[in-house]
């Protein structure tokens, strides 16, 4: 079973490289993202996903072919898998802007959604190893 230890509430916010994992059969994290998406269900975890996690998702299923990306596309879309966050503005004075600029490997979508868990403390569900990384470390500067 997958265990979550960051945030001290069942708020959470899932991340693109764990939801093609689990679209993606032949994705080398295909059986871990199962698992956190049993976790996800047994826990009862409130799992959300932002708007432009959903652009980026639609993008790559289309992009890397992935049989029936036009159903799971769906499914983001409609809400039915995780609640859409559709509030976002980019300012350029933001934290996300600020990672992505000064961060190697961390592109604009991965900067937002550690800036969004951060402000609503909320606990990122990831497989990027660099992202996971430096939400951690925000985090852990956060309590001090």
């Amino acid at each position: 079973m997958i265990k979550f230890c960051m945030a001290i509430n069942k708020k959470r916010l899932i991340d693109s490289s764990v939801v093609m994992a689990l679209f993606n059969e032949e994705d080398r994290q295909h059986n871990k993202a199962i698992e956190v998406f049993k976790t996800i269900k047994k826990e009862k975890l409130d799992v959300k996903i932002c708007c432009i996690t959903v652009v980026e998702l639609v993008s790559l299923m289309k992009y890397r072919r992935i049989n029936e990306w036009q159903k799971y596309a769906k499914k983001l879309l409609d809400g039915s898998l995780f609640f859409v966050d559709n509030a976002y503005f980019l300012n350029p004075n933001d934290l996300s802007w600020e990672l992505t600029i000064k961060e190697e490997n961390i592109g604009m979508i991965d900067a937002i959604e550690i800036e969004h868990c951060l402000q609503n403390r909320e606990e990122l569900i990831t497989f990027d190893k660099k992202q996971e990384s430096i939400y951690r470390k925000l985090v852990l500067e956060s309590w001090q």
